[in-house]
């Protein structure tokens, strides 16, 4: 093959990249062993070329945190692990601060090999179900009692599994056949985009991957380029509020747009906190490029050439970079609000592309005995309304910017203690104006256990409403009640 693609066969290779990483993501999803991953599809699919640089993700699932998080830290992998990989290898890694921002989530990344050749990596991160440490909550005062940190080390080396890695997580968590068996079928999974990688080079006679992600890679830094300059140059500032623990807590985004790059600055944000609600630069990244893109390119599958363009800081030891061992178990919080920071200054900019505030994700975490006398640790998402935009309606009960899926009431019901008593949209909660925001959700639960349970809340509006753009008005706040 030419060693200049031309636009029909880098299209065909593009979606062909794509659709596998999209398989990758169904072998996840129909392998897991947790609702997480396969109720809620908390989880993310992308493939990456020998350097680590991702030129495709699966389009019909994935959350932002753990997709840019994968963007800038494959490449790391690649570096540490160089002149020391072999075919049938898997990386594990937690680590906040590398990834997506708090240890629930674990990456497993296979090295893909043609040959002696490295081609490729296949990887995928998922939100496991415990991870060992006071349990998913934000009442953590450091990092440390978050749980388990797993840095970037071998979980299978040559198709042999680290059994002494198995075991020693499987002693740190409460629920190892959920967790073990999740990283297993990421694993599987793995292998699936791997086989299927060598299938598309053998198609199409590739002997490596470099020259198409090359193109894919440049093409989509162009696309966002090219929609940056049509913007005017100027500073565009933008703040929120959000409830926090005992005082409100702001989050400021400054938009500077000079020629074809976009600087987002979030100094004048709050210090970062002592419980778990922190973000990390990583992912404050992930969501800002998500509003810019959501506004500007919505249609460029995302990859390492498209965050080439845009360039976000934040001081060291806010709420948007916080500084190591801050804790960030919740920091699904925070990433709500930044990305309506981020908004709010770009409306600034191209108002009729934004999305107007939305509801924050809820998530009640559940820990003790069950009727079985077995110990358990759940979760689950409440999704509110998500804003409206300047052509249709928010839609309700639905996860913005994130794309997790509320969970199944029978499911939950039978792969844990917990029972619904009610789950109804809350009538007029969306904020009212000639285009609507989404409703939230009622939702009233009890655990089936004789036993006293440990409730972690981890909400938010409950005092800060959901901003109206355009001139909408505000959402209702939520509330709690025991």
């Amino acid at each position: 093959m030419s060693s200049v693609l031309d636009s029909v066969t880098t299209e065909i290779l593009w979606n062909r990249l794509i659709s596998i990483a999209d398989e990758q993501a169904k072998a996840l999803f129909r392998g897991s062993f947790s609702t997480a991953v396969g109720e809620s599809e908390d989880f993310a699919s992308t493939v990456h070329d020998a350097r680590g640089r991702m030129i495709a993700q699966s389009v019909s699932t994935g959350t932002i945190s753990m997709l840019t998080g994968l963007t800038k830290s494959i490449r790391a992998f690649a570096c540490k692990f160089e002149g020391n990989l072999a075919s049938g290898d898997a990386i594990i890694c937690n680590d906040p601060w590398m990834f997506s921002g708090h240890k629930y989530d674990v990456t497993v990344a296979n090295p893909i090999f043609r040959g002696e050749q490295l081609i490729a990596w296949a990887v995928t991160c998922l939100h496991v179900a415990d991870i060992g440490g006071i349990g998913f909550s934000a009442n953590a005062h450091n990092t440390y009692e978050e749980g388990l940190h797993l840095p970037p080390i071998k979980l299978y080396k040559s198709g042999e599994a680290n059994e002494e890695l198995f075991e020693l997580i499987a002693r740190n968590v409460r629920m190892p056949r959920q967790v073990l068996g999740d990283f297993q079928a990421q694993m599987a999974a793995n292998e699936v985009g791997g086989v299927k990688l060598l299938e598309l080079m053998d198609d199409y006679g590739l002997t490596d991957l470099e020259t198409l992600s090359e193109t894919i890679i440049v093409r989509s830094e162009q696309a966002l380029r090219a929609a940056i300059r049509e913007l005017p140059d100027g500073k565009y500032p933008h703040s929120v509020q959000m409830d926090g623990k005992d005082d409100a807590l702001t989050i400021a985004a400054t938009i500077t747009i000079q020629g074809d790059e976009i600087e987002v600055d979030f100094a004048g944000s709050s210090p970062q906190v002592d419980y778990g609600i922190n973000g990390v630069l990583n992912v404050t990244f992930g969501w800002t490029a998500h509003a810019i893109k959501s506004a500007l390119v919505p249609n460029v599958p995302n990859n390492d050439g498209f965050f080439r363009p845009i360039r976000v800081t934040a001081p060291e030891g806010c709420l948007a970079n916080a500084r190591f061992p801050a804790p960030t178990a919740a920091r699904h919080v925070l990433y709500m609000y930044l990305s309506g920071a981020v908004f709010g200054a770009l409306s600034k900019v191209v108002p009729q592309r934004v999305i107007a505030d939305s509801g924050i994700i809820s998530i009640p975490s559940i820990q003790g005995v069950n009727q079985q006398g077995q110990e358990f640790a759940y979760w689950f998402l409440m999704n509110n309304g998500m804003g409206a935009t300047a052509s249709q309606d928010g839609y309700s009960g639905t996860s913005c910017p994130a794309s997790v899926p509320n969970p199944s009431v029978e499911i939950v019901e039978n792969v844990s203690p917990i029972f619904f008593e009610r789950l109804e949209f809350v009538t007029d909660s969306g904020g009212p104006g000639t285009l609507r925001g989404g409703l939230a959700q009622d939702v009233s639960f009890r655990v089936r256990t004789q036993e006293p349970v440990l409730l972690s809340c981890m909400f938010e509006r409950i005092h800060s409403p959901a901003h109206g753009y355009l001139g909408g008005w505000d959402g209702k706040v939520g509330y709690a009640t025991m």
